[in-house]
């Protein structure tokens, strides 16, 4: 739930089903989003698999799934003007951020 620290009612957020784990979840600096990472893992391959996830707020309705990003990030936040997402990816002990 997101409830407006000046008052109003709380609106659902909804981040899809729970099946896997949720990490690094990030606001936009303009209060109209949330990201997050989710952690699955595939059933097949027996391997975890990381997603960027964005939620975009509405009007007092549910949070709606705008992004959906299949990639390997441990962390992830906003750029100032809530437009970008800033990441990190890691390979062989070296960090690049995009």
């Amino acid at each position: 739930m997101r409830i407006p620290l000046a008052g109003g009612e709380a609106e659902k957020i909804d981040l899809g089903p729970s099946d896997g784990d949720y990490w690094s979840p990030s606001l936009s600096p303009d209060g109209k989003y949330l990201a997050y990472v989710k952690w699955i893992e595939d059933k097949t391959s027996g391997k975890r698999k990381s997603f960027i996830k964005v939620v975009e707020f509405g009007n007092g309705k549910a949070g709606k799934l705008i992004l959906e990003k299949e990639i390997s990030v441990p962390r992830i936040r906003w750029t100032p003007g809530s437009d970008a997402l800033i990441y990190e990816r890691r390979r062989k002990d070296r960090i690049f951020s995009n």
